[in-house]
């Protein structure tokens, strides 16, 4: 193993802190970090004990192989070792298992071997309320397998790992903050739930619109509840589905009904978010829930600068201004006196001029430039 002089160290620390900072930096100071040690690929991320959630900050690793770490059919001993150890506990493979034993592994035969590698070091960086940072080094080839003076020089730089790793997640805390902020700033209700609709992050303004009881949007054990009980198995598999590892393709936007008036009141953007841990979020995959309130009035300007957008009529424009208040498209038929389906075909040309296919849809883009 090459002589690594401690200005070497100290140059690769202020570069490990930099990346903190402007994650473009990643790549490169990671390459100069693997060759400090002597490695052929990085690992570097988070995860939460979960084989289908973590969050990857850098990896060298193949994209087919780098999510495939965790998953229980490798017979991983290393994330076994990662929650039975303490943080700072380095261990390769032979510091597990005998190495004739690893070779017989599948993470051996179906992880390392087919991206070229035949030996594993990780370290436990950092263990936050169940989520636990972790770095991994691989070598293959001709290269030696990770011995006792490899992990002497990691522990040289391990305590900046570990505050790096702490330090990215409290950044990603603040990034959310600032997004909760821009939201309100907006006044457009934001948050960030999990799996079962529980919520993790709202903003004020949301918080406001769910203590309205005319809204029909509240929270019951902390997660997304609709009061009218109209499309909460909806608002769910939403929720659910843009939480999951490949969310398919389908509708995302959802109008809620108040339980007032029985118009629509609220409009509901629902997106994945891939990396929570980015964002200080415990869980690596959660939804993106943007609440968009009916309520208010429309800009004076909405009706022209939707005729200038999509080349809307004035009664087109007029109709899908209607539809965004809350009013169904029979209310909207009864109050100008047409058949209803004068004002289906009406809303047909509406959807084909705007892009859109469903009513949701539609209002969620008039909401989007009020």
């Amino acid at each position: 193993m090459p002589v690594v002089t401690p200005d070497r160290l100290d140059a690769i620390k202020d570069r490990l802190f930099d990346a903190t900072y402007d994650d473009r930096q990643w790549p490169e100071t990671f390459r100069e970090l693997r060759a400090i040690l002597s490695g052929s690929s990085i690992v570097f991320g988070y995860w939460d004990g979960n084989p289908a959630n973590q969050t990857i900050i850098h990896s060298d690793c193949a994209p087919e192989f780098a999510g495939l770490f965790f998953e229980p059919e490798l017979k991983n001993p290393f994330p076994t070792a990662l929650k039975q150890s303490f943080q700072g506990d380095i261990f390769t493979d032979t510091t597990l298992m005998p190495r004739r034993e690893f070779q017989k592994t599948p993470i051996y035969n179906e992880w390392l071997i087919p991206q070229g590698e035949h030996s594993y070091l990780q370290c436990k960086l950092v263990d936050d309320d169940g989520v636990v940072a972790h770095f991994g080094l691989l070598r293959g080839g001709h290269q030696p397998e990770f011995g006792a003076d490899d992990i002497a020089l990691l522990q040289r730089i391990t305590p900046v790992l570990s505050r790096v790793a702490r330090l990215r997640r409290r950044i990603g805390k603040l990034h959310l903050d600032d997004l909760s902020e821009t939201y309100d700033r907006l006044d457009v209700g934001f948050a960030v739930a999990g799996p079962t609709g529980v919520i993790l992050h709202h903003n004020a303004v949301l918080e406001a619109l769910m203590v309205r009881p005319d809204s029909g949007l509240t929270s019951r054990h902390g997660a997304f509840h609709l009061t009218a009980d109209v499309g909460q198995k909806r608002l769910t598999g939403l929720i659910w589905n843009a939480c999951q590892p490949t969310t398919t393709d389908g509708e995302t936007d959802l109008l809620i009904v108040s339980p007032l008036t029985g118009a629509a009141s609220l409009a509901v953007s629902i997106s994945p978010i891939r990396n929570g841990g980015l964002f200080g979020l415990r869980t690596t995959r959660a939804a993106l829930v943007v609440v968009h309130d009916l309520r208010a009035p429309m800009p004076a300007k909405a009706a022209p600068k939707l005729i200038d957008m999509f080349g809307l009529t004035a009664a087109e424009a007029s109709l899908a201004l209607a539809l965004a208040s809350g009013l169904s498209l029979r209310d909207i038929a009864d109050q100008r006196d047409v058949a209803i389906s004068t004002a289906r075909s009406q809303l047909g040309r509406i959807f084909f001029k705007t892009d859109t296919e469903q009513q949701s849809q539609l209002v969620a883009l008039i909401n989007r430039l009020r």
